[in-house]
């Protein structure tokens, strides 16, 4: 498409993109389904291309046990992320007098809206998509309704990324897709159409993030699809179906197309030349696997130890044997009694393979007993075991610095923001050298043009 194609833009061509990338990251929705399915526990099964999941049925006498290893690993993982959630800070370009008095603005105004909209409340929700799915997105924007700067998590479900492009920097358009009923739409666009709201395709192929893994498709829920649409001709539109919801106009300063788009993207393995992260879960499905039918081969041995067959004469007349404590068993004594068949047990390397397994798929995870707070046979010095978990730690250095990176991309948005919106200025809290807290107005000509943010030390 050629620039005069943006220019006419409309809610047709915009759901016509959004098909097609819906089917371009199809295997990757896929690998995100069954992932959240067995840190959920469910973990027989699989998913297929038409987009069912599919169990089935266990024969008579088969145990199926599960052995969730993936949820204690999620719940470490999360814990050590939550623990280095960042702040940011900006600091002065030149030691003149005027760019440490415009540092210590942008400082103050990122501080104030930093604990204010809770950011770290939204990392760790979107920490939480990051480990499962391996992407999460944060829209940072103005809500003119309350006039104030907001931020939203964005499941990997609803973050659609012009396909092909190995970063979402290169994209031409991006969009963000979320699910509203249909009288939250109307509110918030009083004078659109809701016969043309189109409704949420809950079936088995196009999920949304709260899907409750229905086995066929899903219809009555009142909840209708919204599309917000960015692109670097200067579009910024928001519809439902075909309903037109909000559009800009080019060049009226409200959507910038030679600003970094308004959503960062956080992945968590960051592969080259892939757009989307692998999670912290999907290299530990097929060993999860394997690690509870070798549980389930150990439980059903054990019970048939406990509970033999037995060989009885025909002409024994015996009928039938309980297992009634102190019961008795008549039988005719021409015949030999009856008798149990004992059965082999299972070989020692079915058991050393148990071991193997959870070993490997802890070393996957980079967590380990010591990290776990369990104690480690033969480890007993404190330097050691200190030393242990800074290595499970180390192993999530790449992921760090993307939510590092994250973080200093939103703090340049809030500071883009301010001063486009706060014209009058914004009214922030202060700490004085005392300690003590005041406010001060702070306006868009107090902030730098490029401010230099940083990662507060700690953090």
């Amino acid at each position: 498409m050629n620039e005069d194609d943006y220019k006419k833009m409309d809610a047709a061509r915009i759901g016509e993109f959004l098909r097609h990338a819906d089917d371009y990251i199809m295997g990757e929705l896929f690998s995100w389904d069954t992932s959240r399915r067995f840190v959920e526990g469910m973990q027989y099964g699989r998913r297929f291309r038409d987009g069912t999941w599919r169990t089935d049925s266990a024969k008579p006498g088969m145990t199926r046990l599960t052995i969730n290893l993936l949820l204690p690993i999620y719940q470490r993982l999360l814990a050590t992320l939550e623990i280095a959630s960042p702040h940011v800070s900006a600091r002065p370009a030149s030691p003149t007098k005027i760019d440490l008095v415009k540092a210590k603005a942008d400082a103050a105004v990122i501080q104030y809206l930093w604990d204010r909209n809770q950011l770290t409340r939204i990392y760790s929700e979107a920490m939480k998509w990051l480990l499962v799915c391996g992407n999460a997105g944060i829209h940072t924007y103005f809500c003119k309704r309350e006039k104030k700067i907001k931020h939203d998590v964005i499941s990997p479900y609803d973050l659609i990324v012009q396909p092909g492009n190995s970063k979402m920097a290169d994209a031409e358009w991006i969009m963000r897709r979320s699910q509203h009923t249909k009288e939250a739409i109307k509110r918030q666009y009083p004078k659109s159409d809701p016969e043309k709201y189109k409704e949420v395709e809950l079936n088995n192929v196009y999920r949304v993030p709260n899907w409750t893994y229905t086995a066929s498709t899903y219809s009555d829920l009142d909840m209708y699809e919204v599309v917000e649409y960015w692109d670097r001709t200067g579009n910024h539109k928001i519809i439902s179906g075909g309903e037109l919801l909000f559009t800009n106009k080019i060049g009226d300063g409200e959507w910038d197309p030679k600003d970094p788009w308004p959503i960062v993207h956080l992945s968590y393995h960051n592969l080259p030349g892939r757009l989307h992260g692998k999670s912290a879960i999907e290299p530990l499905l097929q060993i999860q696997r394997e690690y509870n039918a070798q549980r389930s081969a150990i439980v059903a041995n054990t019970k048939l130890m406990g509970n033999l067959q037995w060989l009885v004469p025909i002409n024994s007349g015996v009928e039938s044997i309980s297992n009634e404590p102190g019961g008795m068993i008549r039988y005719n004594p021409a015949a030999p009694p009856p008798a149990t068949v004992g059965i082999n047990p299972l070989p020692s390397f079915v058991m050393d393979n148990v071991v193997r397994c959870h070993s490997e798929i802890m070393d996957l995870a980079s967590v380990h007993s010591t990290s776990m707070g369990k104690r480690t046979t033969g480890i007993e010095s404190g330097a050691a075991i200190n030393a242990i978990v800074e290595q499970d730690t180390g192993q999530l250095t790449d992921v760090m610095n993307n939510i590092s990176n994250s973080a200093m991309d939103i703090a340049h948005q809030m500071l883009r923001l301010v001063k486009q919106y706060y014209s009058k200025g914004l009214m922030v809290r202060m700490f004085g050298l005392d300690g003590g807290m005041f406010y001060k107005q702070v306006k868009a000509t107090d902030l730098t043009d490029e401010p230099d943010i940083f990662i507060e030390a700690g953090t």
